[in-house]
């Protein structure tokens, strides 16, 4: 896998894996057989990651291994446990699908307003943003930059986030009323 798929996937797992845990140890008793099913799914993932279709969900694509794996468990510990069915397993692994594409989509809505907000600042508002988070320029750098003071560039940093905070959440409340 090159470099940049590895950072992808990555980015991807770091994002996912708290909820597909969940998802594991909420249907696997054991929790030394519960973090071997999380393990597994974190390899195949990897071996397979070629295959995943980035127009879908990373968490649901990952559920979906954990769920298969879950049910290979469940066969072979046969009468060794309380068995859950797979049409239970299917059922919940719904459930944190759709939760999954819940979230997926509420932070594509979040993205799409942020840009749009973005593209409406000021033209200084929009030049300091850019320094401060695609140059990463610091403050007092920025002062420089812009003949400001520093306290001067902390004040319009802190007024660009709320300015922002309130034209995400108008665009947010457009969207979802």
């Amino acid at each position: 896998m090159d470099q940049e798929k590895n950072k992808e996937l990555t980015v991807f797992w770091a994002q996912s894996q708290p909820t597909i845990a969940s998802f594991i140890h909420s249907l696997v008793p054991n929790f030394q057989d519960a973090d071997d099913i999380l393990q597994n799914v974190a390899i195949i993932t990897v071996e397979k990651f070629e295959q995943f279709d980035r127009n879908l969900s990373f968490t649901a694509w990952a559920n979906g291994i954990a769920r298969n794996l879950i049910l290979k468990y469940y066969s072979q510990k046969g009468k060794k446990l309380v068995i859950l069915d797979a049409e239970t397993i299917n059922k919940v692994a719904q459930v944190y699908e759709q939760e999954s594409r819940s979230i997926h989509d509420q932070k594509e809505s979040m993205q799409k307003a942020l840009k749009k907000c973005l593209m409406q600042l000021k033209n200084k508002w929009k030049k300091i943003v850019d320094m401060h988070y695609i140059e990463e320029f610091s403050p007092v750098r920025i002062a420089q930059q812009l003949s400001m003071t520093r306290n001067n560039v902390f004040v319009s940093l802190h007024r660009i986030r709320l300015a922002l905070k309130k034209c995400v959440e108008r665009e947010l409340d457009e969207v979802y009323s």
